[in-house]
């Protein structure tokens, strides 16, 4: 019987009794066989991640590139998995484990020390390019962190939120303070 309906073009075949959970997971495995069929056949990448642009930092996920200033940087799949962590929520300390999870997935355990000599690779095969690299930020006990939007202005860098929380209308000091403040990068 089932050979038979099979041949008569229907897609799938389930018998009685059923269950409903068996029934809508069939469901979603013929929705993405149909997805992944028209995507194929218009020529586009199935799972295409937008590029994370970050000030000079440009990376491409779907096309495992990283450029900084327009330059690429050859990266492992470990380090671009940590930079896309932490250039993902600048500002946002990610801890070891964080960085861990996000270059491993919950069930592999790499020592912390593992984590710190990949940011150690990466900061300095960004130096290579940009002597004033500065850009992955270390928070002693902490873990690291993007910073936010940077812009220049005639010096030094500066944090973009230091001028929206230091411009107060009622004149009143800033409830916070930026702890990025003004460095060089």
């Amino acid at each position: 019987m089932k050979c038979s309906v099979l041949r008569m073009g229907a897609d799938d075949y389930i018998r009685k009794p059923f269950s409903q959970r068996l029934l809508i997971e069939r469901i979603r495995a013929l929705l993405r066989r149909k997805e992944l069929a028209q995507a194929t056949a218009s020529g586009a990448p199935t799972t295409a991640e937008p590029p994370i642009n970050r000030g000079d930092l440009v990376l491409d996920p779907s096309r495992h590139v990283c450029t900084w200033k327009g330059n690429e940087v050859n990266l492992t799949v470990t380090e671009f998995l940590l930079l896309k962590a932490l250039a993902l929520r600048p500002g946002l300390v990610k801890s070891r484990d964080n960085l861990m999870d996000a270059a491993y997935g919950e069930h592999v355990y790499v020592d912390d020390r593992t984590i710190d000599s990949h940011v150690k690779r990466l900061r300095k095969k960004f130096k290579t390019l940009d002597d004033d690299f500065a850009h992955i930020e270390t928070l002693y006990g902490l873990g690291y962190r993007y910073p936010r939007e940077l812009v220049r202005s005639g010096g030094p860098y500066r944090d973009l939120t230091a001028d929206v929380t230091a411009a107060s209308p009622s004149g009143n000091p800033p409830r916070r303070t930026s702890v990025a403040g003004a460095f060089r990068c």
